[in-house]
């Protein structure tokens, strides 16, 4: 059984079956190592928008059904990740680009003077929007677990 899904098989990646060729002219099946600038799209996700692709219409922005399919939509996402991760009432979710932007959004969004905690194995565009925005870093010490992590940020919150 797979720990990150529960699912007993692993969820197939869009592209899985891509094969490369070799300088000797040989092909083997490609292994994708840099998943820093773009993830793979898992192939039921692909399927689903491939499905709907022919139903978008604008979000938010017209009186048409297909705008207003794709209005309704979009906001039942925001309702289903809200719901997923049990969410407070009023908390918001936000749907960006991309992680730099969500970061970009975040850190500008965030009160001057407000320290910021991240480990030292982050990336360093990570660390980026925080100075941006004139807000300190602390970088903690990389732990070896979710509960070294926990303890990390109590200590230094302390």
């Amino acid at each position: 059984m797979s720990v990150a899904t529960g699912l007993s098989t692993p969820l197939a990646v869009l592209g899985h079956d891509v094969e490369v060729p070799l300088a000797n002219g040989d092909k083997v099946a490609y292994a994708a190592l840099d998943y820093a600038a773009s993830a793979p799209a898992l192939q039921r996700v692909w399927d689903e928008v491939a499905a709907y692709a022919p139903y978008y219409g604008s979000v938010h922005r017209g009186a048409g059904y297909l705008s207003q399919l794709s209005t309704d939509l979009f906001e039942q996402s925001r309702r289903t990740v809200a719901e997923f991760l049990d969410l407070r009432e009023g908390d918001q979710v936000v749907f960006t680009r991309a992680t730099t932007d969500s970061l970009n959004l975040l850190a500008g969004a965030v009160p001057a003077g407000t320290q910021v905690f991240a480990f030292e194995t982050e990336h360093h565009a990570s660390l980026l929007p925080w100075a941006h925005a004139g807000l300190t870093v602390t970088c903690l010490r990389a732990p070896r677990s979710h509960a070294e992590a926990v303890a990390a940020f109590d200590a230094a919150l302390a």
